[in-house]
């Protein structure tokens, strides 16, 4: 069955990967095939889900979230501990009940946006621990019924990441746990929204997760389509491609494999509103990077180093869709993968053309006081 189940997903990435170079010269999408071999008889409807991720250090009166725009505000987030209690302490516990953020959660219209929290823990050997004890279910079900009605919540989000070349999930108790959780909190709220967050490149790490059962348990998963390259990368490269090289691992690849295993009306993809920038050998396309030289560069940062500095020449990726540029600091030369505009919307006629449920963004706060980006992509 292993190897049925590896030649179905080949075949489906080699059909995706056809399916985008065949609108490629078309950078924006504006004209998408009437009829593709994925979805041929199937009608494409407008994904219902645009979600918003906020994390706790961006949840202040510097970057405002117009919530109108948004199916779905996720706060990121709590942190489940090795027992299975979250954690009411830091900062992401303080920011949840600040002043700005009760203001936040009561001025959204919630017959139209409606409010989640992100629940997670991204190391593996503490995730293996409270999967492991068998009370943690119980424990963690109750702190979560306890904040959904301290907080008026229509949702929870799980994101529980791990090292994948360090660690692996004890497959079966991990989503027993999580079963457990989801039945506690349904019982108490058959109206409750589940969500499940999966690493854009959970075709190495798919051991550790029955997909089948955790879809079959959620409303929907979110394909985390960023950070496929990461400031520690060799080269600089693409954080969101939709297609790469041969030897790369991409956002279509992560859909391909996800929709082989949960119906694509299950699936939300995630794409960033950030990217990287590299200390570069020199400004060719995808150059090598030096050590310890990356760093986030979010959307409205690359947007002002653009606007700041009129001979910069923004560059497309043809196969990632979407753009860089090089440009020198003090006579050292640096590159800037990143989201705009434009590269943003083709993911968004992706998502669409697949057929998937909808969109989320990572992170708000990172395109700055920018509400015209937010009408244009609600748009599309």
């Amino acid at each position: 069955m292993r190897i049925v189940t590896l030649i179905l997903i080949t075949l489906c990435a080699i059909i995706l990967s056809l399916f985008v170079v065949s609108f490629l010269n078309d950078k924006t999408m504006k004209q998408i095939p009437a009829e593709s071999v994925m979805t041929r008889g199937v009608s494409k409807e407008k994904p219902t889900e645009f979600i918003g991720f906020l994390p706790y250090w961006n949840a202040n009166p510097l970057f405002p979230v117009y919530g109108s725009y948004f199916s779905h505000i996720m706060y990121f987030g709590v942190t489940v501990d090795a027992r299975g209690r979250v954690v009411t302490s830091g900062p992401e516990w303080s920011v949840i009940n600040s002043s700005y953020v009760f203001d936040l959660m009561q001025g959204l219209d919630k017959k139209k946006t409606k409010l989640s929290l992100v629940v997670k823990q991204f190391d593996g050997d503490i995730i293996n621990k409270f999967i492991s004890d068998a009370d943690a279910g119980a424990r963690l079900s109750s702190d979560l019924i306890n904040l959904v009605d301290q907080f008026n919540l229509d949702g929870i989000n799980f994101d529980f990441e791990f090292d994948g070349s360090t660690q692996s999930l004890d497959r079966e108790k991990f989503v027993l746990f999580i079963e457990e959780v989801s039945l506690a909190l349904r019982k108490e709220n058959p109206n409750i929204i589940l969500s499940f967050d999966l690493s854009g490149q959970i075709i190495e790490k798919e051991k550790s997760y029955d997909l089948e059962k955790i879809g079959k348990i959620m409303d929907f998963v979110i394909i985390m389509g960023y950070d496929y390259k990461t400031p520690s990368s060799p080269f600089a490269g693409p954080v969101a491609p939709i297609l790469g090289e041969a030897n790369e691992h991409t956002i279509s690849e992560a859909v391909a494999f996800v929709s082989s295993k949960i119906p694509s009306d299950k699936i939300v993809l995630g794409m960033p509103l950030y990217g990287y920038e590299w200390e570069t050998k020199d400004a060719t396309f995808k150059s090598s990077a030096a050590a310890n030289s990356g760093a986030i560069a979010s959307y409205s940062r690359s947007s002002k180093i653009l606007k700041d500095n009129k001979t910069i020449t923004l560059q497309w990726d043809e196969k990632a869709m979407s753009p860089w540029f090089a440009y020198k600091v003090d006579g050292v030369t640096r590159q800037i993968y990143f989201e705009n505009e434009e590269s943003l919307i083709a993911k968004l006629k992706f998502a669409q053309e697949m057929n998937l449920k909808g969109a989320a963004f990572w992170a708000l706060g990172y395109e700055g006081d920018n509400e015209a980006l937010w009408k244009k992509l609600a748009g599309n």
